[in-house]
């Protein structure tokens, strides 16, 4: 999802351009929208078990749930329920709780300082 990448830019909020996080926050909910329309709500992505669909899709729920704090949103996964419900599944797979676990620390190094 290309405009989380420019929202990572935006963190800061001193260097902050209201006008692109307006618009990639946008295009980033427009493609929340897609993946919701796929997701059935299930544990995994795609059948019974862990897929390479489910690894593309726990890193960038993983970020788009931790950023959306950052940008005004509490909790916005809430929106999208069955992207929702796979998010707080998935994270119960012991592999995905791993990524899960190890993306926290990076996050939190990078918004450290």
């Amino acid at each position: 999802m290309e405009p989380m990448g420019e929202l990572f830019e935006q963190i800061n909020p001193a260097g902050r351009d209201p006008k692109l996080v307006a618009r990639e926050l946008g295009e980033l909910q427009k493609a929340m929208g897609w993946l919701e329309a796929y997701l059935t709500g299930d544990d995994h992505a795609v059948g019974s078990s862990l897929t390479l669909a489910d690894c593309e899709l726990v890193p960038v729920l993983f970020f788009f749930h931790q950023m959306g704090p950052m940008f005004g949103s509490v909790n916005p996964l809430q929106q999208f329920p069955k992207a929702d419900a796979y998010y707080k599944g998935i994270a119960k797979e012991p592999a995905a709780e791993k990524v899960l676990a190890e993306l926290d620390i990076a996050l939190r190094r990078m918004t450290a300082g």
